[in-house]
């Protein structure tokens, strides 16, 4: 399978940076698609601005993505309803989605740009996502990760969905994960 990071375009030189200097063979997705038998086994760094780039990267044949990880920190929560949706159907094939999410009180993220008062409906759109389409393939986990501060139901949030095929996520302790963190309204399975 294939591990893509999935990141806003000018972080993903910095991922590239810290991961190659922690000893990781990793690779802006856009260099991949010059060089495609490196993809085996690879860590990609995908800007989140290429979905065609982004679909090139990815393995078609069912073993490869079911070994496969989408992984995203805050980009896939960030980004427009249209980026989101033009790779909900390619990412839904993973054997394994793993998001950190952030929010406000009213579910959104954003809203402090000029333009953008209303922000990003982080929560609506996640919800929808699990119930419509990661519930009949997947189990899910969603928990709020930062129990030390008081914002729940609002902040960070840890996403993880596993294909039913494999072991489902568990919900730990350790992780800071139990029935009064996980997320009143976005399904968990764990």
């Amino acid at each position: 399978g294939i591990y893509v990071i999935y990141e806003m375009e000018p972080m993903t030189i910095l991922q590239l940076h810290w991961l190659r200097y922690s000893g990781h063979a990793a690779f802006l997705g856009k260099y991949m698609q010059r060089v495609p038998e490196l993809k085996t086994g690879a860590l990609i760094v995908q800007a989140a601005e290429d979905t065609v780039g982004f679909r090139k990267l990815l393995l078609k044949e069912p073993p490869a993505l079911l070994r496969s990880t989408f992984l995203s920190f805050w980009a896939f929560n960030e980004a427009d309803v249209d980026a989101r949706d033009k790779i909900r159907p390619d990412i839904h094939n993973f054997g394994r989605i793993v998001l950190a999410i952030h929010f406000n009180s009213d579910g959104r993220y954003g809203g402090w740009q000029e333009g953008m008062e209303e922000g990003v409906d982080v929560v609506s759109y996640m919800k929808t996502f699990v119930e419509e389409h990661l519930l009949k393939t997947h189990n899910t986990c969603v928990w709020h990760y930062k129990v030390w501060e008081d914002t729940f139901p609002a902040g960070g949030y840890y996403f993880v969905a596993t294909r039913k095929e494999l072991p489902p996520p568990q919900c730990l302790k350790s992780l800071n994960c139990d029935s009064t963190t996980k997320h009143p309204t976005i399904p968990s399975t764990c």
